[in-house]
């Protein structure tokens, strides 16, 4: 069964309520009205009896019937009838009706002096009056008349069909005006109810809806009666209570976040630690392995470049010992990262000159054969912090890998300018690009995108190290199958500067 709303049970029962206590009130004035009528119309009528008795009782025998005729259009009565001792008629009218009742009022009439009173009414309060016929509506008086030498009888029928055509009319008007009365107090109760209860009750229940969908942003007006006032803010304390609540599970749940990132950045590091202990361990023993015999070698060429009086020999030798060098510097590079950091005096260098050297260094050795390379740097570039071996390893580095990067005549572009953060040094080419979900973990140890065997994942990782170890930074930018950009920021030498001005 669908349930009534709120709305629908206020009507039905104030409708009800209404309507009862208005009938009920209707009907008992109606009935005290048409009482108290027709009590005056009793007492009316029996005081004209009585005076139209006592005239009988001096009039001529002749002059009766004439009198009452007159007396009975005058009062437009429904019948009249004047017996004598025997209950003989001495006188009637041709409506007269005779009952038993009617010949026992007579009977009674001529053995006492008060009037006899007969009512005949229906009231118009019963549902069933209207078929009541209107001539039985009366109120039949009778009294004696004392002539000498007998007493006589005198019966009169009064009708009483004004006072039920007027109690009708007054009956159909009370109750068209309980009707109106009603709906109006119903309305009214409608109104003031829904003003006071139905619409914060409405606004309640679409503002908890609200909350249940997420929307925790909701508040009701704290007005009306003091219990839907009270109402309204416990609904507001409870919103407020809980928009605290989920505020505290949300700075809980960063918190837990937060933590479980520094715990992945503390697992990375450990990772990290582990690789760089990898690379220690490797770097020792390759440390001992090929120091000695890379010792012999720059041994023999030193020992070349004096016996020989060429040239051009002796430039090839001199080249020689720069790139055995820098193969012993990579070395050593290798095991200071697995050192504790030194406290060494930073080294500074010419970036220009060093973007040169490496230029023709990997021009000599043929590195970028068939591949279009192309450099733009200005002539002067402030000093930067840190020595020219390291800044030569990372530009070669990122070449190499720009070459790797290309196929046949691939364009790789080598700049270099001034910006406010330093000098910033790009390498550019148009090779296959980066993977997205590789970019994160590019510049870690042992990470390559190279197929296997042509590369160990020391290039990039190396080269992050170092320009970190400079104050400076690296980063990549790439977009798949139409090339990749490493950025080199170099912070520029606060004491070149100051000694060049």
């Amino acid at each position: 069964m669908k349930k009534l709303g709120l709305r629908s049970e206020i009507v039905v029962t104030s409708g009800l309520l209404v309507g009862a206590a208005l009938l009920f009130m209707t009907v008992l004035l109606l009935r005290l009205t048409e009482s108290r009528l027709v009590e005056q119309s009793i007492t009316l009528h029996t005081a004209q009896s009585t005076a139209l008795s006592q005239i009988l009782q001096h009039l001529p025998e002749t002059q009766l019937s004439q009198t009452l005729d007159s007396y009975t259009r005058n009062q437009n009565l429904l019948g009249w009838q004047l017996v004598d001792q025997r209950l003989q008629p001495l006188a009637s009218s041709s409506t007269q009706p005779s009952d038993d009742r009617s010949q026992r009022n007579l009977r009674q009439a001529l053995l006492r002096q008060s009037p006899l009173i007969r009512l005949n009414y229906s009231s118009s309060l019963r549902p069933w009056s209207k078929t009541i016929a209107t001539h039985e509506q009366f109120v039949e008086i009778t009294t004696s008349v004392h002539r000498t030498p007998a007493m006589l009888a005198l019966q009169l029928r009064y009708p009483l069909n004004a006072i039920y055509q007027q109690m009708h009319n007054l009956v159909t008007l009370a109750f068209c005006f309980c009707l109106g009365y009603g709906l109006i107090l119903v309305m009214a109760a409608v109104f003031i109810l829904n003003r006071s209860v139905i619409r914060p009750v409405t606004v309640l229940t679409r503002s908890s809806r609200q909350i249940t969908d997420g929307e925790l942003n909701q508040r009701v007006p704290e007005a009306g009666p003091l219990e839907i006032e009270e109402l309204g803010a416990a609904f507001n304390t409870m919103v407020d209570s809980l928009q605290q609540s989920i505020s505290e599970q949300q700075q809980h749940y960063q918190q837990l976040q937060q933590a479980h990132d520094d715990l992945k950045v503390t697992r990375q590091h450990l990772a990290h630690s582990e690789r760089i202990a990898s690379v220690g361990n490797l770097t020792s023993g390759l440390a001992h392995e090929l120091g000695n015999p890379l010792s012999a070698v720059i041994g023999y060429l030193e020992l070349l470049k004096r016996n020989v009086a060429d040239n051009a020999s002796g430039d090839f030798i001199q080249r020689a010992l720069a790139e055995t060098a820098r193969m012993d510097q990579l070395i050593k590079d290798l095991l200071d990262f697995t050192a504790p950091a030194s406290t060494s005096e930073s080294a500074s260098c010419n970036p220009s000159e060093v973007l040169q050297q490496s230029c023709e260094m990997l021009r000599m050795q043929g590195a970028l054969k068939n591949r279009q390379f192309e450099c733009q740097w200005p002539q002067q570039l402030p000093r930067v912090e840190i020595s020219a071996l390291k800044l030569q390893q990372i530009i070669v580095n990122l070449i190499l890998n720009a070459r790797d990067a290309t196929e046949m005549n691939g364009e790789i572009t080598l700049s270099g300018q001034q910006k406010e953060s330093g000098i910033l040094i790009e390498i550019k080419d148009n090779g296959h690009g980066i993977e997205p979900e590789q970019l994160p973990t590019l510049f870690d140890p042992f990470f390559t995108t190279k197929p296997p065997g042509q590369g160990r994942g020391l290039g990039l990782y190396v080269s992050y190290q170092l320009a970190d170890d400079a104050d400076g930074t690296l980063h990549v930018s790439s977009t798949l199958h139409q090339g990749s950009c490493f950025s080199l920021t170099l912070p520029i030498s606060p004491i070149t500067e100051s000694t060049s001005r």
